[in-house]
């Protein structure tokens, strides 16, 4: 059976609240931030220490590398 996933992109203590709940409701909790020290690096199942700020980096832990995305981001019609 899959396990449902929650995934928190900044893991400093503003995010704590919002892991413990995830993890009391059965998630299993995926936590990413740019500082090592970050608190809420602690708290998840797993953590990736990696600059927030560019998604292709947190899509690359999550996909293992594949990298199949659109990134609409400032896109102008």
């Amino acid at each position: 059976m899959n396990q449902k996933v929650a995934l928190v992109i900044g893991a400093s203590s503003e995010s704590v609240f919002a892991i413990n709940e995830a993890k009391k409701a059965g998630l299993k909790v995926v936590a990413f931030d740019g500082n090592k020290d970050a608190i809420g690096l602690r708290l998840a199942d797993v953590s990736y220490v990696v600059d927030i700020r560019d998604p292709k980096n947190i899509i690359e832990k999550l996909t293992g590398g594949v990298r199949a995305y659109n990134d609409f981001t400032g896109s102008h019609r």
